[in-house]
């Protein structure tokens, strides 16, 4: 029998569930459900009553009667993780594409963000209630579906079906497969139970197999639920009305009342009149407190304030309450706290990511894997923290050798360092160059499992720590968290072993810069604790777990647009429409809807927990403010009856932390005595120089003040430059004056793959000898098979040059990568063709023309008095007869025609400047850029007297001028100076205007790298 109890809003059936239990049932024979972990401990505080959480139920049933499940006897049934359903799904996506070929996800199978998207859906699929026929039916027999989305619902029938078939044939499931194992064994009428009564409290939501086996149970056991629900109050109740509707539908309904609770009459008109329509307005507010504040610091640190100023007034602890909606966006709670001395229920930890023991080995795995990140991780794998306890050379000396010379190759570097290293530093260094060969470049997981565990287990870590700490060289903190970090990465490694057997991809092999990712990811979803939290501190809870308490001072932060409730984005498989029809045909799938649903009962079932003050917080900048529930909150009281305060700065007279002192005497008196033996006497130098940065030019904005360095600069830079050069400087200075004064280039080792500027130069070696030997001449007077063949056995050429000269390593991946190469130059001569074709009277008559390099005429420009000297080659030159036109390779992305009027593409401009006063007796029509990648031109600039071409030519910025080519022509040289100028002056502040790309060799010391999105290191071909 089911007894479903009403609970208003504000009140719970907790506590009666927990005292009938006491009296009527012994310890085993009664339990008491709850939703969260936090409520099952507060439960287990509260009451002698056994607490669990909802989970526990289908795991005992199982557990208990197995034996009533047809399995074999030396079967056994597994629970598998999260990530192995994962990996099961992305095999299956792989078979199923190479069985029948995916069609609407064609593209996707190899994506990461697809496969976690498609684990997902199938989770909600299998929680929908409905069984595995019944889903198949709903989406294969889809009434007047759009043809457009048929294939989808086939394929992803057809994937649900493999992955649940996978399950039965392994004995597998997950956490879908244990509910409806455990439902499976309730209708044996031999099922043991151990429990007479179960009661349900503080749920809001029953999914559709949790109702299932609610049912299920029903037949064997006294089953009392609490569901706080008020029909008359829709808009706050919504996310409840499903699983209200479903159980009032075989429950009994007694007549209860719950116990009535002491609140404020503001607080109370709160909780009777929120969602429910005909209230009126009540004229006392006293209790209730909306803080806005200008950033999410300030708005934790007042919340921290007020309750601490009411500690030191007497208050107890376990008067307050703090709610988030999410954790993830106050990751700086316990920091705070601690500051103010203020004990929480929050313990401080840190993702096993970010440990010491975790960078160790990701910069192994760099190092050894090869590619452009293995010297930078070498160098810094020498003077990391756990190199530092485990071996005695000094990482820091030896580093200095990267200062003093540039190195190509890890292996030269690494050489280098055992040469310089004292012979009391050799032995150790050799072990860790006998590591670094340990590490296979590309391995199966549990080969690298067992590595890394033999490792781990060698280097004795906890127990060479704990000398440290004897010897006085580290805290006992350190010992602690090293050693329980240590520990986790060990269970991290097991879990990660287990979870590739279990999907079937122990064989499968991974290059260590992918085991690296993997690794690192599963190590961010683990949390080393540094410090335990405090019991008996002030409770920190999110809104989702949080339900039938009561305290005295509740406070919500985060009251924010998009946080509180959470933006939803419907969902990108199957939207709200899609859901709503498979809802209708049993496929309960939860839709945006019901997520903002939720989110509005959460709130409200927060707010009603404060008896005697209730303050509403959030922060509000350009980009947000206050949530909606704010306004919802205000309407129950008269207008301007409800308290809204702005947070200001206190004085540092009420400061309540030391920071906070620090803070205001800084602004207020920033010569305080106290102040000055803390921050030293250059403190507000170094604290200004933000300020002097933002408010204009200066040493501290990259510019060069001092004479003699701007003459020792400007040496450097000399007078000859490319215009390759002056892109850079026009892109970003820094990075120009790190590459071409400091010489910082970032080198990159051979590797397993083509790198893209080695790509790029071999494609164009190619093309320049490929034409080379056809100039003055139309390629369509040739038979197209013949031009293939000559373009393939130049192609061969031209890679056993390169393979020759170690600029490719020939790996197992290297025959499909000349493949596909090969298909790129192929799709470049057919379009070529057809362009050649079409674009009378012009063919190819120079390739690789130089201009300042080899001995060639480089292009003067005169600049403040002097002289400089541009060069450059120009990939191709095509001509008419009369006229030329130039043509530069792109490997694939060519510069937007944007981009020339605002300076940021210079190498067009240069090289026609420099055809244009070289080869006199040729008029420049203009040039472009031809993208590989696409097999198209893109781009450039030509004059109208280039006439029609089968491509489309960018005249427009200088179109209406009385001559075009002086206009364009005095237009570059203009620009040209101005940044050749600027260069003198020793302008070079760190301001990109274009994306950094991955391979700027600042990027380890720039404050601007990553203010635009990495674009990626497209090099000229």
């Amino acid at each position: 029998m089911v007894a479903l109890y009403r609970v208003p809003l504000g009140t719970t059936a907790r506590n009666f569930f927990a005292e009938e239990a006491e009296q009527n049932y012994k310890y085993d024979e009664a339990l008491l459900v709850l939703p969260s972990r936090l409520l099952v401990n507060h439960a287990r505080q509260e009451s002698r009553t056994q607490a669990v959480n909802f989970e526990y139920l289908p795991n005992k049933i199982v557990s208990l009667n197995r034996h009533l499940l047809a399995l074999p006897k030396d079967s056994k049934l597994e629970m598998i993780s999260r990530r192995t359903q994962e990996l099961l799904v992305a095999d299956l996506l792989r078979q199923l594409d190479k069985l029948q070929g995916l069609h609407y996800f064609t593209g996707l199978v190899e994506k990461e963000g697809f496969v976690k998207a498609v684990t997902g859906l199938l989770g909600q699929l299998s929680r929908s209630g409905s069984t595995q026929e019944e889903i198949t039916t709903a989406l294969m027999e889809w009434e007047e579906r759009n043809p457009a989305y048929v294939m989808k619902d086939r394929e992803v029938a057809a994937l649900y079906n493999l992955y649940r078939d996978k399950l039965k044939q392994r004995n597998w499931y997950d956490v879908e497969g244990l509910y409806r194992l455990a439902i499976a064994v309730l209708e044996k009428e031999q099922v043991r139970l151990p429990w007479q009564h179960l009661y349900f409290s503080e749920f809001y939501h029953f999914d559709a197999l949790q109702r299932l086996l609610l049912k299920a149970l029903s037949r064997h056991c006294q089953i009392s639920i609490g569901l706080m629900y008020e029909p008359k109050r829709p808009e706050i109740f919504a996310a409840v009305e499903r699983s209200y509707g479903y159980l009032s539908g075989f429950a009994e309904l007694p007549d209860w009342q719950p116990q009535q609770v002491g609140r404020r009459p503001a607080l109370e008109h709160f909780v009777v009149a929120l969602g429910a329509a005909g209230k009126l307005q009540a004229d006392d507010s006293d209790g209730v407190l909306l803080l806005e504040a200008a950033d999410k610091e300030s708005e934790l640190r007042t919340v921290v304030r007020s309750i601490k100023a009411q500690l030191q007034a007497g208050a107890a602890y376990n008067d307050f309450l703090v709610v988030v909606r999410d954790f993830n966006t106050y990751s700086g709670i316990r920091a705070i706290c601690d500051e103010y001395g203020v004990p929480v229920t929050l313990p401080q930890a840190a993702s096993l990511s970010a440990q010491p023991v975790c960078e160790f080995l990701r910069l192994l795995l760099t190092a050894a894997s090869g590619g452009s990140d293995a010297i930078a991780a070498y160098w810094r794998l020498l003077k990391c923290g756990i190199a530092k306890i485990v071996w005695g050379f000094n990482g820091e000396m030896l580093n200095g050798l990267k200062q003093k010379r540039f190195y190509s190759q890890l292996s030269k570097a690494r050489q280098d360092v055992l040469e310089m290293a004292t012979p009391e530093e050799l032995a150790d260094l050799q072990q860790l160059e006998q590591l670094l060969e340990s590490v296979p470049k590309r391995a199966a997981v549990a080969e690298y499992v067992g590595l890394f565990q033999q490792l781990l287990q060698e280097l004795d870590l906890p127990r060479k720590a704990g000398a440290r700490y004897i010897a006085g060289r580290a805290d006992l903190y350190q010992v602690k968290d090293l050693t329980v970090a240590v520990q986790q990465l060990l269970e991290v490694l097991e879990t990660l072993r287990e979870d590739y057997k279990n999907g079937g991809l122990e064989t499968m092999p991974l290059a260590a810069a992918e085991f690296c990712r993997l690794l690192l990811t599963a190590c961010s979803e683990r949390q080393v604790v540094l410090q335990e939290a405090d019991s008996g501190g002030i409770l920190f809870g999110e809104a989702a777990n949080l339900q039938g308490l009561l305290f005295k001072h509740v406070y919500i932060m985060g009251l924010r647009e998009g946080e509180f409730p959470r933006s939803k984005n419907e969902n990108w498989i199957y939207s709200d429409g899609e859901r709503g029809y498979l809802s209708s045909v049993g496929v309960e799938l939860d839709n945006t809807a019901c997520a903002y649903a939720e989110d509005k009962f959460f709130f409200a079932a927060a707010a009603a927990m404060a008896t005697e003050s209730l303050t509403l917080s959030w922060y509000s900048d350009d980009a947000a403010g206050a949530s909606a529930y704010i306004e919802d909150v205000e309407r129950l009281y008269l207008p301007g009856t409800v308290s809204r305060q702005h947070i200001d700065r206190k004085g540092w007279q009420q400061s309540l932390s030391e920071q906070e002192l620090q803070l205001g005497l800084a602004q207020a008196e920033p010569g305080h005595e106290w102040l000055l033996k803390r921050l030293g006497n250059g403190w507000t130098l170094r604290s200004s120089i933000e300020k002097l940065r933002a408010e204009g030019s200066g040493i501290y904005k990259g510019m060069l003040l001092n004479d003699e360095l701007r003459q020792a600069v400007n040496m450097a830079v000399g007078g000859e430059f490319s215009a390759s050069n002056l892109e850079t400087y026009a892109q970003c200075s820094f990075r120009f004056l790190l590459s071409y004064v400091w010489k910082q280039q970032q080198y990159e080792e051979l590797t397993e793959t083509v790198e893209p500027t080695v790509e790029g130069n071999l494609l164009h070696d190619v093309l320049a000898r490929f034409l080379g030997e056809h100039l003055q001449e139309k390629l369509t007077k040739y038979p197209q098979t013949e031009l293939l063949h000559q373009l393939d056995d130049i192609m061969t050429s031209v890679c056993e040059e390169y393979i020759a000269k170690n600029a490719i390593a020939v790996t197992d991946f290297w025959p499909s990568q000349q493949r596909r190469l090969t298909l790129v130059l192929h799709r470049w001569l057919e379009r070529e063709l057809a362009y050649q074709k079409e674009w009378e009277p012009f063919v190819p008559v120079k390739v690789e023309w130089d201009f300042g390099r080899s001995g060639s005429t480089p292009l003067a420009l005169a600049v403040n008095g002097g002289k400089i000297y541009l060069s450059g080659r120009i990939d191709r030159i095509d001509s008419n007869g009369s006229g030329l036109f130039v043509t530069d390779y792109k490997r694939s992305v060519t510069p937007p025609a944007s981009e020339l009027t605002v300076g940021l593409d210079l190498q067009m401009p240069v090289y026609l400047l420099a055809l244009a006063a070289l080869e006199r007796q040729s008029q420049v029509l203009g040039g472009g850029y031809y993208s590989l990648k696409e097999g198209k031109r893109k781009g450039g600039f030509a004059l109208q007297a280039l006439g029609k071409t089968p491509f489309t030519a960018n005249n427009k910025p200088f179109s209406e001028a009385e001559d075009q080519w002086l206009a364009f022509a005095d237009f570059c040289r203009t620009t040209v100076r101005n940044y050749v100028d600027m260069l003198h002056e020793g302008v070079y502040p760190p301001a990109p205007r274009k994306k950094c790309p991955d391979y700027c060799p600042g990027k380890d010391i720039c404050r601007e790298y990553g203010s635009l999105v990495t674009e990626g290191g497209e090099e000229n071909v």
